[in-house]
């Protein structure tokens, strides 16, 4: 008996919330889209090929640790059957003393996609302007020369040199 069916037997599954602006089920998919991760001391990708495998064939597992994906996590498998099997049998499974929530992901993943034939490019989001650009658009806002005195913008800085009076 493997530790995933002990833990799964211990714990009670729970029920998932419907998922926001999706009035209809969401179909099956090789891709499972897991929430209520706890990133743990050990390296949270490792642990989740451990966990998956037994299922089927991982084609890649995406766990970040970024404001924005803070506690989710994806497992994209070969097929279908292996994901539909990973869902049924890992739901509320105790992950770091968490019990996960899973269920198929929205869209499909990108190497699925290419693999279908089906990969249509996305327009990346660009994230900051440039360092270089904002400071030849704006070069008030120069912290190296507020000490100085340099810039003007700062005249009431420290450092800054006193007007001369006659």
């Amino acid at each position: 008996m493997d530790i995933a069916s002990k833990c799964v037997s211990a714990t009670k599954p729970t029920a998932l919330k419907p998922v926001p602006g999706i009035g209809k089920e969401i179909p099956d998919n090789p891709t499972t889209s897991l929430g209520e991760i706890s990133h743990g001391k050990l390296r949270t990708q490792e642990v989740l090929v451990r966990s998956f495998s037994q299922f089927g064939k991982i084609l890649k597992v995406l766990a970040f640790k970024t404001l924005k994906h803070k506690g989710r996590a994806w497992v994209i498998f070969e097929d279908v059957s292996s994901a539909t099997e990973a869902l049924k049998r890992m739901q509320g499974f105790p992950f770091y003393a968490k019990p996960m929530r899973i269920q198929y992901a929205k869209t499909k993943s990108d190497i699925i996609a290419k693999a279908d034939g089906t990969f249509v490019p996305r327009e990346r989001r660009k994230r900051h302007d440039d360092r270089a650009e904002r400071k030849k658009r704006d070069p008030h806002h120069d912290s190296k020369q507020a000490g100085a005195g340099l810039n003007s913008a700062y005249s009431g800085a420290y450092g800054a040199v006193p007007p001369v009076l006659c």
